[in-house]
């Protein structure tokens, strides 16, 4: 594969990762109290296999910290600094819209300091992203 249509891919990547994010956003903001407390949409075969959650706001959470992790992971990779983890900390179940507005972006901007084959740890970043992006998508559909 040429190198811009490798460029190219990333950036439909990150674009539907933005987009994502924004539905994700805009669905949570939109819950009741009595809906974010409820449990979320078992998970089906077509899911990517995250784990079920007690509640939708668990479950939002759960994908927040999964975005920081790889926010984390490629902002090592870009910078070249020790790997650092960060816990996303549990606010109330209607403030998760926020989290994941926060954690979303800053996945989508450390993604944009590295093309898509950079090493990341054992991987690339496109497999980084790539992977938290389907677990966004779940929750997603889940909600």
């Amino acid at each position: 594969m040429a190198d811009d249509e490798l460029d190219s891919g990333w950036g439909d990547l990150l674009d539907d990762l933005a987009a994502d994010v924004r539905r994700v956003v805009d669905r949570l903001r939109n819950l009741s109290a009595a809906r974010l407390s409820a449990p979320p949409a078992a998970a089906t075969s077509s899911t990517t296999g995250t784990p079920d959650h007690a509640t939708r706001a668990v479950a939002a959470h759960s994908v927040a910290q999964v975005l920081a992790d790889a926010t984390a992971r490629l902002e090592a990779a870009s910078t070249g600094d020790p790997l650092t983890m960060h816990v996303v900390p549990i606010l109330a179940d209607h403030a998760t819209g926020e989290v994941i507005a926060v954690t979303g972006n800053d996945l989508i901007a450390a993604a944009g300091r590295l093309t898509p084959g950079d090493p990341v740890g054992d991987t690339d970043a496109r497999d980084v992203v790539s992977a938290a992006a389907a677990a966004l998508t779940d929750v997603r559909r889940r909600l």
